[in-house]
């Protein structure tokens, strides 16, 4: 476990054909209060959208949502399945057609909570959505924290191979706080941290 209460690691982003920017990544325990805080700050009074993995919001859900008070509840929270299966263009078809029914616009914000998954499907529906709104990201595994929430990767899979289908998007926080970690099983460790280690 991250023994801190937390600190930003900025990290310098360049990459072939997008432009270069600076990703803010904010790491340490207990970072829920001040995460929920600076979302609010770079919110900017906009409306968000929170796009949840809904095995995390069974266990995170209601803690998170007594932190944002009104928002992130309601018609303001989209469950999503995650899972390979369903990284999947119907998916992102039915979360678009649930932010058109549920009235978001080109003013408004996606917010996924969850792992890989869930952050590269959120992250794709962003930078399609009326062509294009702002996307933040909390990742609650590991792999996701060290790997799919860096660098602005996003995408879907078609049945011919992975991650055929995506762009590379300037996302905005991207927060990292160890509670998740006390929740993920020990055998996710032994999968996840290879692939997560191997970056930079």
């Amino acid at each position: 476990m991250l023994s801190m209460k937390g600190f930003i690691l900025k990290s310098f982003i360049s990459l072939p054909g997008t432009p270069a920017r600076v990703s803010s990544l904010h790491i340490g325990s207990d970072l829920l209060e001040n995460l929920t805080r600076e979302l609010f700050d770079c919110l900017g009074g906009r409306k968000a959208y929170w796009v949840w993995d809904e095995a995390v919001w069974a266990l995170w859900g209601e803690k998170l949502a007594s932190l944002l008070g009104p928002s992130g509840k309601g018609n303001d929270v989209i469950l999503f399945a995650a899972s390979e299966h369903n990284k999947r263009l119907d998916a992102v078809e039915g979360l678009a057609r649930k932010l058109v029914r549920a009235g978001a616009d080109r003013g408004s914000v996606l917010v996924a909570v969850g792992g890989g998954v869930t952050g590269d499907v959120t992250g794709f529906l962003a930078s399609i959505y009326m062509r294009g709104i702002s996307y933040f990201q909390l990742p609650t595994t590991l792999l996701a924290q060290g790997d799919s929430s860096v660098g602005g990767k996003t995408g879907v899979d078609l049945p011919e191979g992975k991650n055929l289908i995506g762009r590379f998007i300037s996302r905005k926080p991207s927060g990292w706080t160890s509670a998740s970690f006390k929740r993920s099983p020990t055998r996710n460790f032994g999968r996840e941290w290879p692939k997560s280690s191997r970056r930079p």
